[in-house]
């Protein structure tokens, strides 16, 4: 059994992981969520915590979605909820596909259209890893500063009013989400995608006026 850090280096071939705190906390909070399965072994003075068995392919998987969605819930979703895939899977197609650089990151363009068609596909994600099109792993890079959508909408002379849309939504701002879809001229190619916010609107407010009655 592997310690988180120890298993990132490994994957990785990062040797400053045990000396990066962001990293590590990005990885923690996949075992915060329930993500990542872990088995704790009491020690004299504290307790050890190691990845279980099969857990390092999840973390591999989990660390490349988390390199551009920051969001842990939503990497989570992109395990668990075939539909949160598909929309993860067509955001990285807008974001990635046509890039080769962002801010010093090098991309792999073969790799990243193997890592879309993987998600497109069949590929388990707890099973298998996704191809890797990043030569060093954005939150390096980056640290916790910026995360790759910020620093791909910054690097943009000219963003597409749908890339504003997948960011938003991306980065938890349904509402702005939203708001950005109403100014679209053309819903007619990305409508299910559209609807899908719009519902996720009218949920969240839901909640929020259920928490807003109850207290």
């Amino acid at each position: 059994m592997k310690s988180i850090p120890d298993t990132i280096r490994d994957l990785f071939q990062i040797d400053l992981v045990s000396e990066n705190k962001f990293l590590k906390d990005k990885a923690n909070s996949f075992r915060r969520n329930k993500l990542l399965k872990v088995v704790e072994v009491e020690r004299v003075q504290r307790k050890s915590v190691y990845l279980a068995t099969g857990q390092d392919i999840v973390l591999f998987n989990a660390l490349l979605l988390n390199a551009v969605f920051p969001d842990p819930k939503y990497v989570k979703d992109i395990f668990e909820q075939p539909e949160t895939r598909e929309d993860a899977t067509q955001i990285l197609k807008s974001l990635l596909m046509e890039r080769t650089t962002v801010t010093g990151i090098a991309l792999s363009s073969d790799q990243t259209g193997a890592m879309i068609s993987a998600l497109e596909g069949d590929l388990d994600l707890y099973k298998e890893k996704l191809p890797n099109p990043f030569a060093t792993l954005p939150q390096v890079v980056l640290g916790q500063n910026t995360n790759l959508l910020n620093a791909l909408l910054a690097q943009a002379s000219v963003l597409d009013p749908l890339d504003s849309v997948l960011a938003a939504y991306v980065e938890g701002d349904i509402d702005r989400a939203c708001e950005l879809a109403d100014q679209l001229s053309d819903q007619s190619a990305v409508g299910p995608f559209i609807g899908l916010i719009r519902k996720q609107q009218v949920e969240v407010r839901r909640f929020k006026t259920l928490l807003d009655d109850f207290f």
